[in-house]
C-alpha cells in the first residue's frame, strides 16, 4: 500500500516456530516503503525464476546435502 512495511526474520516452518527466536516489526513510513519497494524491485531483476521442474531436476548431490543438513538441524 506503499505506507506499511513488514521487515524481520519471522518463517513459517517447524524450525522458526519452536526453536528460533525470530521476529518482525511494522513501519509506517511512506518514504521507508518506497526504499523498500525499490530495493524488491532492483532484487527481482537480479533473481532466478525457480518452477517445479528446475526444482525437482536439481542435481541428486544437492539433494543428498539437503537431507544431511535438515537431518543435522533436527538434533540442534
Amino acid at each position: 500500500d506503499d505506507t506499511w512495511s513488514i521487515v524481520g526474520s519471522a518463517n513459517l516452518d517447524m524450525q522458526s516456530l519452536r526453536r528460533n527466536e525470530e521476529s518482525n516489526v511494522g513501519i509506517l513510513d511512506k518514504e521507508f516503503a518506497r526504499k523498500m519497494s525499490e530495493a524488491f524491485n532492483r532484487d527481482l531483476k537480479e533473481a532466478n525464476k525457480l518452477d517445479l521442474s528446475s526444482w525437482t531436476d536439481r542435481p541428486l548431490y544437492q539433494k543428498f546435502l539437503e537431507k544431511i543438513f535438515a537431518a543435522i538441524m533436527k538434533r540442534l
